[in-house]
């Protein structure tokens, strides 16, 4: 005996399907960049900007708090043909497209560093050295000196593929969520961010 269901019922299960998980991957490709792109003046620097905010803001819940959320930010730039990538993490301030500049002069004081934990959605975490700059903001420290031994570039196609990046300080509750492919894929299509 066999059982066979109307072709309509079947059409419709295929759809339901398909269209499932696209529509759950839709959900999760995160919000749009903010975007800033140019040349500075002063450093002759030409640089490109994207930044989004953590999805739930850091503070709010019952209590109504209505703390500035997280923000993650990738910075491309280049100057005399040499091109850098930057990560930036803010546990509390707002999206902030300015270009950011290093002092780079030998009697430089080091900043402070920290060790921020960046959860690939459950696959993989690595816990690496920021520094902490001046007003807060968390430096990613390229490879080096710093004992990071990741690109920036490399720690984005993670953030690309598992979709959701979670950021935690060592020592400070909480922790911030993003879903950052819409970020990688809008920095992507910058000249100054290409692998």
């Amino acid at each position: 005996m066999t059982l066979s269901l109307p072709r309509n019922l079947c059409l419709c299960a295929v759809a339901t399907c398909w269209f499932a998980p696209l529509s759950a991957n839709a959900q999760i490709l995160g919000p749009m960049p903010s975007t800033a792109q140019g040349n500075d003046p002063v450093t002759k620097m030409d640089y490109a900007i994207f930044a989004i905010a953590a999805e739930t803001p850091k503070g709010a819940g019952a209590s109504g708090s209505t703390a500035p959320p997280a923000t993650l930010t990738i910075q491309c730039s280049q100057a005399r043909n040499h091109r850098k990538v930057d990560l930036f993490f803010d546990p509390a301030a707002e999206i902030n497209t300015t270009l950011r500049t290093f002092d780079t002069a030998s009697n430089a004081v080091p900043n402070p560093t920290a060790k921020v934990a960046l959860d690939m959605d459950g696959a993989k975490t690595f816990k690496l050295v920021w520094e902490r700059m001046p007003g807060g903001e968390y430096h990613y420290l390229n490879t080096g000196g710093s004992g990071n031994l990741l690109t920036p570039l490399f720690l984005m196609q993670w953030m690309y593929s598992t979709r959701i990046t979670r950021a935690r300080i060592a020592g400070l509750p909480g922790e911030a969520e993003f879903h950052a492919s819409n970020l990688i894929t809008e920095a992507y299509k910058s000249p100054l961010c290409k692998p």
